[in-house]
């Protein structure tokens, strides 16, 4: 098990709707144009294949930011310079917002947790869906949770936290689906709860899209 630090920015609620968040992140790539985490690009535009350590959230009906480890410190030097945001030519300023900094354990735990997602999961690709959906409800379950395991050793390695052995990382969930709304096409996700006796930082994401707020884990107390 490994200790890390998660920075989380809080807005305040406004007229911010969940579509909002992809024009949010583009504003500030905009504006921070020297902090390629923001977009999660290369300098040649190419797309950075990691696990983003800045994600983009709408969680208690506004705008939230959450990083870790360069996304940490790029956080921590931009939150006195965002005042407002921009959407469709409209500025909207920012009256109330918040910095949060955690330290969250990563890696396996002496006991079950449980956690629920608390924007929807993106699980599939386009090849695997095809395959999902010709299982029956069971099969569907036991392929989720593999996935869902998958993304577990996805964000350790995110960490540099190696499982030492894989076999023993358990995982249990029960999932709705649910279709979601992305780049103009409809998705399948998912929602609902699982747990695992696996650490998991909160507010990170798991599965795809996590930079655009898919997949946050919260904890239940």
């Amino acid at each position: 098990m490994k200790t890390v630090k998660i920075i989380h920015l809080q807005f305040e609620p406004q007229v911010f709707r969940p579509a909002d968040i992809p024009r949010l992140r583009a504003f500030l790539a905009r504006k921070f144009p020297e902090y390629t985490e923001i977009h999660n690009h290369a300098e040649n535009g190419a797309f950075r294949y990691r696990y983003p350590e800045i994600q983009f959230k709408f969680l208690n009906a506004a705008p939230a930011i959450v990083g870790y480890g360069s996304g940490f410190t790029i956080l921590a030097k931009v939150f006195n310079q965002i005042g407002f945001f921009e959407i469709n030519r409209r500025r909207i300023m920012i009256n109330e917002k918040s910095l949060q900094v955690k330290e969250e354990k990563i890696g396996l735990s002496s006991r079950f947790l449980s956690y629920r997602f608390a924007t929807p999961w993106m699980a599939l690709n386009q090849k695997n869906y095809h395959e999902f959906m010709l299982l029956n409800p069971y099969d569907r379950e036991l392929k989720l949770n593999r996935i869902l395991w998958g993304n577990f050793k996805t964000v350790a390695h995110a960490f540099d936290y190696w499982i030492p052995d894989p076999d023993q990382v358990k995982v249990n969930g029960h999932f709705k689906m649910k279709e979601s709304r992305f780049k103009g096409n409809t998705m399948l996700t998912f929602t609902g709860s699982f747990i695992s006796n696996f650490h998991i930082p909160e507010f990170l994401g798991l599965g795809k899209q996590v930079a655009r707020g898919y997949g946050t884990v919260r904890k239940d107390k």
